[in-house]
């Protein structure tokens, strides 16, 4: 059996992507002394999306899973667990440099509002367009094309236009949990930076660094 350029490029991203995704969730369990919050889990969520996502859909690319309907849906829903938590992730550490509660609450009013109306209607109209002939909905495969470019746009997902817009399927669904187990790494970067900063700075005021997770 013959492979092609694409199919190994699946598989480099796809490998990669499952490590990334098990060292980030070997860093959260052994590191954090409490699993729960925010950050934890939303962590944990989009990691387990990056193992997952690519996996699925390795798996229905080459046939090995051949129930089709069942592996179109968790595809999709594993897409939903990788993107929509690292929104949270970003928010979960806002209060660290934002003391303004108002602030932080209608943040966090507009990302629920921002998951819930682009995940749903992408998941569901994905899963559509997969279970159909697409050449039979021409109407409903344009709707899906929009929703999706809105979709990447709004959640600045960083994609190739190669991939996004010349409708390789699979190749973008393999390199997408690349880029987001990539981006939770940098995640921990980031905050264990922010942290240290954040606690220099209040220890010069007098506070404590007890507040600095959220519970």
């Amino acid at each position: 059996m013959s492979y092609s350029p694409v199919d190994m490029a699946m598989a480099a991203f796809t490998g990669i992507s499952m490590y990334i995704g098990v060292e980030v969730n070997m860093e959260l369990l052994f590191i954090f002394a409490r699993w729960s919050g925010l950050y934890f889990w939303s962590c944990t969520l989009c990691a387990w999306g990056v193992i997952l996502q690519p996996l699925f859909i390795l798996l229905a690319d080459f046939n090995i899973w051949r129930d089709h309907t069942a592996a179109i849906t968790l595809i999709y829903l594993t897409w939903g667990i990788m993107v929509v938590p690292q929104s949270w992730v970003l928010y979960s550490r806002l209060h660290l440099v934002v003391q303004s509660s108002r602030k932080l609450e209608s943040l966090m009013i507009v990302l629920i509002l921002t998951s819930a109306i682009l995940t749903v209607p992408t998941i569901v109209i994905g899963i559509l367009l997969s279970l159909i002939q697409q050449t039979s909905h021409p109407s409903l495969s344009k709707v899906y094309s929009v929703w999706s470019r809105l979709e990447m746009t709004v959640f600045f997902v960083q994609e190739t236009s190669m991939n996004a817009f010349a409708s390789f399927f699979n190749l973008q669904g393999s390199f997408k949990p690349l880029v987001y187990g990539i981006k939770l790494k940098a995640e921990f970067a980031i905050l264990n930076r922010l942290v240290q900063s954040v606690q220099r700075e209040r220890k010069g005021f007098g506070y404590g660094s007890d507040s600095l997770w959220f519970g």
